[in-house]
């Protein structure tokens, strides 16, 4: 049983501080995007949600290798586990920049753009850690341009609709700020001004939750904002929690939305 549990918590250890979950988040949101955009009729995003996913994965793990001495106090575990398998994770991002070249070769010229967008502010992420309220807007932005905006190249001319495209930037970057804040909190410990901030996390993602009602998309995009809310809500300042669950949200929200819009 103890082996049985252990394997199971490296396991977890494993998609979590590799990459692989934040990249399954992304690759699953633009699934989503995709199918809200086309209003269920286009078929499964495939492009954009490989290119999403060995995107993520890069940046993440390139952050991870870079700033291990910051990250030694936000995210203990995760540096471990990073200096561990430093070798594989460079190994890793060969990989995931081979496969985005590749990907991004095969989308239109405006995806490069986007990408070009996002990956910008994904590599300058090191030098703006210092800055929590900049940091929360330029990586939800990322996200969202990454999230969003490769779906939205790849629907057919003229078929783009822009009130869609709007209720899904304005409720998944409410939802994906909501997500970093409350994720900053991980290794903290309870206090007045954490406890301030995680009000403040409930409050974005509650605020998500109105918005996905009040717009044309609300089976889509609520159980996004739901998942979060509750994920929020059982917060607890522990480092996999605050990587594995809170990100486990958006990944479930956006199965779900998947299955519902």
């Amino acid at each position: 049983m103890l082996n049985s549990e252990s394997a199971t918590a490296r396991g977890f250890d494993l998609l979590i501080f590799s990459g692989t979950w934040p990249a399954a988040v992304a690759a699953a949101l633009v699934a989503l995007c995709g199918r809200a955009l086309s209003a269920g009729t286009a078929p499964v995003p495939w492009g954009p949600m490989a290119l999403a996913a060995a995107g993520t994965l890069l940046i993440y793990n390139v952050d991870r290798l870079r700033d291990r001495a910051h990250d030694r106090g936000s995210s203990p575990a995760r540096t471990a586990f990073v200096e561990k398998n430093r070798v594989p994770l460079i190994f890793l991002c060969g990989l995931a920049a081979l496969a985005s070249a590749l990907l991004a070769a095969r989308q239109p010229p405006l995806t490069w753009a986007v990408l070009a967008t996002a990956f910008s502010l994904g590599i300058f992420h090191r030098r703006l850690k210092g800055h929590p309220t900049y940091g929360i807007i330029y990586v939800a932005t990322a996200w969202v341009l990454v999230v969003v905006g490769l779906p939205a190249v790849a629907q057919p001319a003229g078929t783009l609709s822009f009130a869609r495209l709007f209720w899904l930037a304005l409720v998944l970057g409410t939802v994906i700020a909501a997500n970093l804040i409350g994720s900053e909190l991980r290794e903290l410990s309870p206090d007045e001004d954490t406890a301030k901030r995680l009000r403040t996390a409930r409050v974005w993602a509650l605020t998500g939750v109105f918005l996905a009602i009040a717009g044309p998309l609300r089976l889509a995009l609520l159980p996004t904002a739901v998942a979060t809310l509750l994920a929020l809500f059982f917060f607890r300042y522990d480092e996999r929690y605050g990587l594995g669950v809170l990100d486990g949200a958006l990944l479930v929200g956006a199965l779900i939305g998947i299955g519902l819009g």
